[in-house]
C-alpha cells in the first residue's frame, strides 16, 4: 500500500505565503515516518521567487524559509519552528551559505543554531538545501 496524500502546494493570501503539506502518509503499520509531519511553510518574497521559478533557481542572499512542525494538521501552535537563512557569499561555504535554526514554537527563543549538523545532514541532498517541488495554487 502507498502512501496517501498529494504534493506540497503553495497558496499566497493577504501578503502571507504558506506551503502546505499534505500530512503524514497513512502507512499498513501506522508507523510514524520522521519525514512525513505536518506542517506550514512561510516563504519571504526572495525565497518565493527561487520556488517557484521553472525551472527552481538557486535562492539569493536574503532567502528566509520557516517551516512549523504541527503535531496534527489541526494544532494551533507549533510544535516548534526550523528556519533557514541564506546568507552572504562566503558565510557557509560548506551549506550553500545557509543558516540553520531551530526556535520553540512561539518564535521566542532559540534552541540550537548551525552551520552544519543535523539540518546540513538532512538538507545536503537537495538542490541548494531546499527540499520540495512546488505547485501553486
Amino acid at each position: 500500500m502507498a502512501p496517501a496524500g498529494g504534493g506540497s502546494h503553495i497558496i499566497s493570501d493577504n501578503g502571507i505565503t504558506r506551503i502546505i503539506f499534505p500530512g503524514a502518509p497513512i502507512y499498513p503499520d501506522n508507523t510514524p515516518r520522521a519525514r512525513h509531519t505536518f506542517g506550514v511553510i512561510y516563504a519571504n518574497g526572495i525565497a518565493l521567487a527561487a520556488m517557484t521559478a521553472t525551472p527552481r533557481e538557486t535562492f539569493k542572499p536574503g532567502a528566509i524559509i520557516v517551516r512549523e512542525k504541527l503535531k496534527t494538521p489541526d494544532t494551533a501552535t507549533p510544535q516548534l519552528l526550523a528556519v533557514m537563512i541564506k546568507r552572504e557569499p562566503g558565510f557557509n561555504p560548506a551549506a550553500a551559505d545557509w543558516d540553520f535554526l531551530v526556535l520553540n514554537g512561539a518564535g521566542t527563543k532559540i534552541r540550537k543554531r548551525e552551520k552544519k549538523g543535523v539540518c546540513f545532514d538532512c538538507h545536503k541532498s537537495q538542490r541548494d538545501f531546499v527540499y520540495g517541488d512546488y505547485e501553486k495554487k
